[in-house]
């Protein structure tokens, strides 16, 4: 069940870790162990509850701001200097803005580029001489990458689906050596409504309000279809799976799996040896009933936790470095709840609430830029200098031959050969990324599996 579920969303879902016998204790729970009789209990503390109010927008950008500034104040409550990670986004910016009055020593705000291949540093650039913080850039090269990689995935536990886990290794070790302590800017998309597909899904809400017939026919039809999970031949297969989806939660979350393999892509690859257990994802509570607030839910109950901030905290430890995540104050948490959503996407603008409540603090070109994802270059790599690695650990590697349809993965390599670089974008979904991010995927596990059963 791990396994399927990391293959598909890049993420173990739930409870279930890529160990056999070892589970995760869930956000929201504490585990109780009873020496006595020997057992385990895991009892619930806390649920995300949807509690929207009916306040003017000016309410709702007073109070935001009152709670942004109180969660700064106290994140900087420490006996050793704090700094930032700053990635010149609206978040990490936002973060380090609030911040900085609190601050009356030399605050080191640290940024990571790609070279020519990506790089936010400019915008970063920018938010750190506005602010006035010490400021420092690191560019990964891919010699970095193949050098550490190792070490990084024993750090992690488990595989490196989410290519983020490199620049946060990265960006810790860097900040070791001026802070102890950093702030970081997760959390802001999934409460306030920061990525594209939350738009895109609340458009077609409707349609899997429709009878499953409809869909169920849908999902008929493809089973039918020769090259069904083939991603040489599948190029519509996304957008056919995805209105095939059982429902409107199923639906989001397929659009967040863009870098994972779809149902039909699992079966063919195994052939047919592994599914996804949908049961495993975790659902928000009954009472979230708004569509665009259950799809932020969703990614605050899966995503959030076990794909971003579990990278963001692994690296941080693997440095000895404590990451303090400004946004998930519980209080923010809780009255982004109560935010209506028309509050949250206005006229296009995601984020509108929280772009209101903090455009005094920035700058315009910050506050108004395009959403760019925290993009790392991994398809640039796996194509170019981390080919051949990665080709003999898919090609060769004992758990990919044990689970997988050998010829199809050495098939998956051969065609990669012939991508070119200009067909690929940071951010940006097309049938070559498509295919490199399944090769990523199938590369970090085999990093994984002989770094923790052969090394």
């Amino acid at each position: 069940d791990g396994l399927s579920a990391y293959l598909t969303y890049q993420y173990t879902i739930g409870q279930k870790t890529m160990f056999k016998g070892i589970k995760k204790v869930l956000g929201g729970e504490f585990l109780i162990f009873d020496i006595k009789n020997k057992t385990v209990a895991i009892r619930r503390y806390w649920d995300i509850k949807e509690n929207i109010l009916q306040e003017t927008e000016e309410y709702f950008i007073t109070r935001l701001r009152e709670l942004l500034e109180e969660s700064a104040r106290l994140r900087l409550i420490a006996d050793v200097p704090v700094g930032a990670f700053l990635s010149g986004g609206l978040d990490s910016s936002t973060i380090v803005a609030l911040a900085r009055p609190y601050v009356d020593y030399d605050f080191h705000t640290i940024s990571v580029g790609f070279g020519d291949i990506f790089s936010e540093l400019g915008y970063a650039r920018t938010v750190a001489e506005h602010l006035d913080t010490v400021h420092h850039e690191i560019v990964i090269e891919p010699k970095d990458v193949i050098k550490e990689i190792q070490k990084i995935a024993w750090h992690y536990d488990e595989p490196l689906g989410e290519t983020g886990t490199i620049a946060n290794y990265f960006l810790s070790k860097e900040a070791r050596k001026y802070v102890k302590v950093v702030l970081a800017g997760e959390a802001g998309d999934e409460l306030f409504g920061g990525y594209a597909n939350y738009k895109i899904n609340s458009k077609v809400y409707n349609y899997y309000r429709l009878p499953k017939l409809v869909r169920n026919a849908l999902k008929g039809a493809i089973s039918l279809v020769p090259w069904k999970g083939n991603p040489f031949k599948n190029k519509i297969g996304f957008y056919l799976n995805y209105a095939a989806q059982r429902n409107f939660d199923m639906a989001h979350l397929y659009t967040t799996k863009v870098a994972g393999m779809n149902e039909d892509e699992l079966e063919w690859f195994s052939s047919g040896d592994l599914r996804f257990d949908k049961n495993l994802i975790v659902n928000p509570d009954g009472v979230v009933k708004h569509p665009f607030n259950r799809m932020l839910a969703l990614d605050c109950k899966n995503m959030l936790p076990e794909k971003f901030l579990m990278k963001a905290d692994k690296a941080t430890m693997a440095n000895s470095v404590e990451e303090r995540l400004l946004l998930m104050d519980k209080e923010i948490v809780e009255f982004a709840f109560t935010i209506p959503p028309a509050f949250k996407i206005v006229n296009g603008c995601e984020k509108y609430i929280l772009k209101k409540a903090v455009m005094d603090l920035l700058p315009k070109e910050i506050v108004e830029r395009k959403k760019q994802p925290f993009g790392v270059p991994y398809t640039y790599w796996i194509k170019n200098e981390l080919f051949e690695l990665a080709e003999q650990k898919i090609e060769e590697g004992e758990l990919i031959n044990r689970i997988f349809d050998g010829g199809k993965c050495k098939r998956l390599m051969e065609g990669i050969r012939k991508i070119e670089d200009r067909q690929l974008k940071i951010g940006s979904w097309n049938h070559p990324y498509h295919q490199l991010s399944l090769a990523w995927n199938l590369f970090a596990l085999e990093l994984w599996y002989e770094e923790f059963f052969i090394s």
